[in-house]
């Protein structure tokens, strides 16, 4: 019944046509006598068979390829996170030691050391430091989870679904659409993501320049790594420029602290939202057998598992140790490095204590994102804002990245550090007053020796009648006298009074020492009688004596 009500339908438009054909052919005789003409002939009917379509042209249909569920079910045992656990160990030996050092304040101490084992550290870690890992560090690249450990990135070598990258920044373009992501294609999306955001560039400039400073005392390579907020996994960049500050040497007492600037500028990211199975990361492509490959390979298994990098951020940072062997506690650096930001910041200028003790400190770095020499001088002038006072998109460096497993559970590490340290103790040395002495010898004749008129010395040759003694009964005047107990604050006066009245040799030599030091040492040579006082001027805490004319 169908098929005959359309070939009627079909056949309709043509009785049509001969209807008015014959209209027409009526319409057009004359009002007036005209000859007889034949009648007109109708075309004849056009029948369609009963059972035949009319031909039409329909679209044609494109094939949408459709993944293998299976893609997902072989990935799924691949998916979740154990977190692994770094042990890291003080390699040093540390020995005892005791030795004096000068103090800034002229005073002296006795310092003291022992080795003593700091507390356990213990930390996880979400944040991957870019200066720890090599291949290539661009988000949205599938990578082969050993790299986690061993720090190298390889990316698995599966054909991928179109990824769209997100930067944080406010530019008119923050997304990037990769049809087809490897690491060529992606890394393309990320300048591209940059160049859209260069202030040289679009005249407006979209770069927060935020500068994070954080500074502690350390006392070993693994503890001002753990500072850090870093994996000790990851040490490989800091080795030969750190670890010689932590050596211990002996007869010398330094403080150390370790110290970030992190200027992080933006982050680009690869957007998640339609990925609902692990095999979503994948083109449609891709089959069970292909996974079965890799694993065959090694590029992917239960120790191998895949994983997306999540997120890169961008920026500039300053990793160093600050080692001084003249300050006096760790609090004299970070005091000095305070002052070097709150004078960057537009506070009080560094004293030139404080410049010359930033500048005579032993610096460790490692700058990202920057030229290194600059970074370093920029530390030892306190001048901070050198280095960081401009932001540029261009110029920015990958500083950390985030992880996640195909299933979007976050990858973290762990570590566990035992560190030891040498604790000092420092006991001032009491400074002792110089220990002044007054001697007299080879007298003849008498001599007396006054500190500030306190008489101390009185001595005397024998016998006392030098016209009637023979030559062994005859001895030299001698004594001596510390005199220290006779010093007033201020100046203090030591005369030295001689008397000999007999015209026979009359001599004497006189001495005043500084703890066994002679400062002052002077004969008088034979002479006849005379009498005489030498008065000096001496200067306990100086320990000077000195002879007025």
């Amino acid at each position: 019944m169908t098929r005959s009500h359309s070939a009627l339908a079909r056949l309709a438009p043509l009785a049509l046509a001969g209807i008015a054909l014959l209209a027409s052919s009526c319409s057009s005789t004359s009002s007036t006598a005209s000859p007889v003409t034949a009648p007109a002939t109708l075309p004849a009917p056009v029948t369609a068979p009963a059972d035949t379509d009319v031909p039409t042209t329909l679209p044609t249909e494109t094939t949408v390829p459709v993944q293998d569920p299976g893609v997902s079910t072989a990935l799924a045992p691949l998916t979740g996170w154990s977190v692994p656990t770094y042990e890291a160990t003080d390699a040093r030996t540390l020995e005892a030691d005791s030795f004096e050092r000068d103090n800034p304040d002229g005073t002296r101490s006795e310092v003291s050391c022992a080795p003593q084992g700091l507390p356990p550290m213990t930390g996880t870690f979400d944040s991957f430091p870019a200066f720890g890992f090599s291949g290539s560090i661009t988000p949205g690249l599938v990578i082969q989870g050993a790299g986690v450990e061993t720090g190298d990135l390889r990316v698995v070598p599966l054909d991928r679904a179109p990824a769209t990258l997100v930067s944080s920044l406010s530019s008119g373009s923050p997304t990037s659409l990769v049809e087809a992501p490897t690491t060529a294609t992606l890394t393309d999306a990320v300048a591209t993501l940059q160049r859209d955001a260069d202030a040289r560039i679009t005249g407006i400039d979209v770069v927060p320049a935020q500068v994070m400073y954080e500074r502690t005392e350390t006392f070993s390579f693994e503890q001002s790594r753990f500072a850090l907020d870093t994996s000790l996994r990851y040490h490989g960049s800091f080795d030969a420029s750190m670890q010689v500050n932590f050596a211990q040497e002996k007869g010398v007492e330094k403080y150390s602290v370790v110290v970030r600037y992190v200027q992080p500028m933006y982050t680009i990211r690869m957007a998640a939202d339609s990925i609902v199975s692990p095999g979503d990361y994948f083109a449609a492509g891709v089959t069970p057998a292909d996974l079965s490959a890799l694993q065959a390979t090694g590029a992917m298994g239960p120790g191998n598992q895949p994983l997306v990098i999540d997120q890169v951020t961008y920026g500039r940072v300053m990793y160093f140790t600050l080692t001084s062997t003249e300050a006096t506690s760790a609090q004299d650096l970070m005091v000095a490095l305070d002052a070097a930001n709150e004078q960057w910041d537009g506070g009080v200028e560094m004293t030139d204590e404080q410049r010359s003790l930033l500048r005579n400190s032993r610096i460790a770095m490692l700058a990202i994102g920057g030229d290194q020499g600059l970074a370093e001088d920029a530390i030892r002038t306190g001048d901070i804002g050198e280095y960081f006072g401009s932001a540029n998109t261009t110029t920015a460096a990958a500083l950390s990245f985030s992880l996640r497993t195909l299933d979007g559970t976050k990858v973290e590490v762990a570590d566990s550090v035992s560190a030891s340290r040498l604790l000092c103790d420092k006991t001032l040395i009491e400074e002792q007053a110089p220990t002044f002495t007054a001697a007299v010898s080879g007298v003849v004749g008498r001599v007396e020796v006054f500190v500030n008129g306190t008489r101390v010395i009185d001595a005397s040759h024998t016998p006392d009648n030098l016209l009637t003694f023979t030559v062994n009964e005859f001895a030299y005047g001698s004594g001596s006298a510390g005199i220290n107990a006779y010093f007033q604050s201020g100046s203090n006066v030591v005369e030295v009074k001689y008397t000999n009245l007999a015209c026979i040799n009359a001599q004497f030599t006189i001495k005043i020492q500084v703890d066994g030091r002679n400062v002052v040492n002077e004969s008088m040579p034979p002479k006849c009688a005379f009498t005489v006082t030498w008065t000096y001027d001496v200067n306990p805490s100086e320990g000077t004596a000195t002879k007025r004319p």
